[in-house]
């Protein structure tokens, strides 16, 4: 009998201090803007996730949409990347909306409950 072949892993994070592999990209295809910057996320595989994205935004192109609740209503899915965009060119990775990771720049005393 052959070995069985494992899949493999797109991508390895680090989720509660434990290091763990993600089988495939995250797509997002649908968003809905909700109240204090958070947001109803639709994910490819059916699942949604409620997210709070105050934590990621921080500085120059997160400023406006951060500010104004109008701006981060206009917050929609782009067709190509698979993730959420805003009029003025910025977007969040997918895979940290789906999974609830820190983005790169965070550092570890910023506290982002993983659900």
């Amino acid at each position: 009998m052959a070995p069985r072949r494992r899949k493999p892993k797109y991508l390895y994070a680090t989720i509660a201090g434990k290091y763990v592999s993600i089988d495939e990209p995250a797509q997002v295809i649908a968003v809905e803007p909700l109240d204090d910057l958070h947001v109803l996320l639709t994910f490819h595989n059916g699942k949604q996730r409620v997210r709070d994205l105050g934590p990621y935004f921080r500085g120059g192109i997160f400023d406006d949409i951060r500010r104004n609740p109008d701006i981060f209503r206009a917050v929609r899915v782009d067709p190509e990347s698979r993730t959420i965009v805003w009029p003025n060119g910025a977007d969040l990775c997918p895979d940290v909306l789906f999974y609830n990771l820190k983005s790169a720049w965070m550092p570890d005393s910023d506290p982002i409950e993983v659900v």
